[in-house]
């Protein structure tokens, strides 16, 4: 058919552009008659999206680099985006992860 298809779980009312338009056509693309089950939940599609979100900003933060915050894009080139914060791995509460990068 050489169509894409991209499934994401958007939260209703969240005020995100088009997201009542999407929703009418969602609701009419239920009653269309013949249509092939999907196979796979958000698990299985979650991460492909997720890295595809990443690379597009990326390229989008590159390419604005160029003009804006030339300085900080040539330190970082990007690097920062999607490795995970320097707390991860430790089961802190909240309150005391936000004092610690408050403090740094």
């Amino acid at each position: 058919m050489g169509r894409r298809i991209a499934c994401l779980w958007i939260p209703s009312h969240s005020y995100i552009h088009a997201n009542d338009i999407v929703d009418i056509l969602a609701n009419k693309g239920r009653y269309l008659p013949d249509v092939s089950e999907v196979k796979g939940g958000p698990e299985e599609l979650w991460p492909a999206h997720k890295k595809e979100i990443w690379r597009d900003w990326r390229s989008e933060f590159l390419r604005i680099g160029e003009s804006k915050g030339k300085t900080y894009v040539a330190i970082t080139r990007g690097r920062h985006v999607g490795s995970p914060p320097w707390f991860h791995m430790n089961d802190w509460p909240r309150f005391k992860i936000t004092q610690m990068n408050r403090l740094r």
